[in-house]
């Protein structure tokens, strides 16, 4: 059976699906730490990194399981949200363009590849249909939160 005809939710190994539950684990931690009125930033970025953590672990230990990478999308996307965030206060304080340790896009582009990629890999069943139109969904998203590409070279006008 190919790679095409598989159930998404299935797993290589038992320490794939552990490793996934954790990074699930961390990202429930995040969303209740975020849904507080005045949240710990340490916390969130805690929760957030570990998060990112067990998911690129699991990506790359077993590429070809799914729901990991979909959820690594998923962490790469919020983390270059938060750097955005984060570049945004910093103007907003300092009235100067913000600087960063991680680049946004960096982070939004490495999420749509991982989107690209699962949606290459899915099956055609009912399960691989609705990861497929969440990954394109996702991968849109990521793609138009990136800044614009700079022009190079003269610009034409009429």
């Amino acid at each position: 059976m190919g790679i095409l005809n598989r159930n998404v939710r299935k797993f290589t190994k038992a320490e794939s699906f552990r490793s996934f539950m954790e990074g699930v684990r961390a990202l429930h931690c995040y969303d209740n730490e975020a849904d507080l009125d005045e949240p710990d930033e340490d916390l969130l970025n805690k929760h957030l990194g570990k998060a990112e953590e067990f998911f690129r672990d699991c990506v790359e230990t077993y590429p070809n399981d799914l729901l990991p990478r979909y959820y690594y999308g998923i962490v790469l996307s919020t983390r270059g949200q938060v750097e955005q965030a984060r570049q945004l206060r910093s103007e907003l304080e300092q009235g100067q363009s913000g600087t960063s340790s991680v680049d946004p896009d960096s982070l939004f582009l490495r999420a749509a590849k991982h989107f690209e990629k699962i949606a290459g890999q899915v099956g055609r069943g009912k399960s691989g249909r609705d990861l497929l139109v969440y990954a394109q969904y996702n991968q849109a998203q990521a793609l138009a939160k990136t800044q614009p590409i700079p022009q190079t070279g003269p610009v034409k006008t009429s």
